[in-house]
C-alpha cells in the first residue's frame, strides 16, 4: 500500500498544483462519463486550474485520444508520448516500426486527425507522439550518439520531438 501524488509543474519545476490519489473520488472535477481512465483523469483534474490556451506535456501513462479531445474542448492543448495500444485507429496509415527502422534514424511520418497530429519518429527506437500543438514541421537537425559508429551523427528531428 502506498500513496500516489500527482503533480502539475511549470517548465521551471515550480509546483502549480497537486492531487494525492485516494481512489475514484480524487478527481471530482472530471465528469464520470468522460471515459478518461485514471491517468487521463489526473491530467484533466490538474488542468482545471490552468488558464485557457495552456500547453500541457505528459508521458504515455496519461496520454489517450479521449484526453486530447477532452482538453481541446476546454481550449487546452496537450502533447505526449503514446503507448502502442492507445494509438488512434486512424493512425493505422503510418508505416509499421520495421519499415521506419529501414529508412534509418530521423525517419518520421505523421497523420493528422482534426486538430491532433500523431507522429512516429525513429531514433534508436521508434517513438510515437500525439499532439494538439506540434506536428512534423518544421524539422531541424540534432546531434545524436551512434553506438555502432562510435561517434555523433546528425539526425532529422520533427517539431513534436523537439518541443515535446
Amino acid at each position: 500500500m502506498g500513496l500516489k501524488n500527482f503533480v502539475c509543474a511549470s517548465q521551471q519545476g515550480l509546483i502549480l498544483d497537486f492531487v494525492v490519489y485516494q481512489g475514484a473520488n480524487s478527481f471530482a472535477s472530471v465528469p464520470p462519463d468522460s471515459n478518461l481512465g485514471v491517468g487521463g483523469s489526473v491530467v484533466a483534474h490538474l488542468a482545471e486550474t490552468l488558464p485557457v490556451g495552456t500547453k500541457i506535456y505528459c508521458d504515455g501513462f496519461f496520454m489517450t485520444t479521449s484526453l486530447v479531445d477532452y482538453l481541446l474542448s476546454k481550449d487546452k492543448y496537450i502533447t505526449g508520448t503514446v503507448m502502442k495500444t492507445r494509438i488512434p485507429k486512424d493512425a493505422a496509415k503510418l508505416s509499421d516500426y520495421n519499415a521506419l527502422m529501414k529508412r534509418g534514424r530521423g525517419a518520421s511520418e505523421c497523420v493528422v486527425r482534426g486538430d491532433v497530429s500523431v507522429v512516429k519518429w525513429y531514433d534508436n527506437k521508434p517513438v510515437v507522439m500525439m499532439s494538439a500543438v506540434h506536428g512534423i514541421q518544421p524539422q531541424d537537425i540534432c546531434r545524436r550518439w551512434s553506438k555502432k559508429e562510435k561517434k555523433y551523427m546528425n539526425v532529422d528531428r520533427t517539431a513534436v520531438i523537439q518541443n515535446g
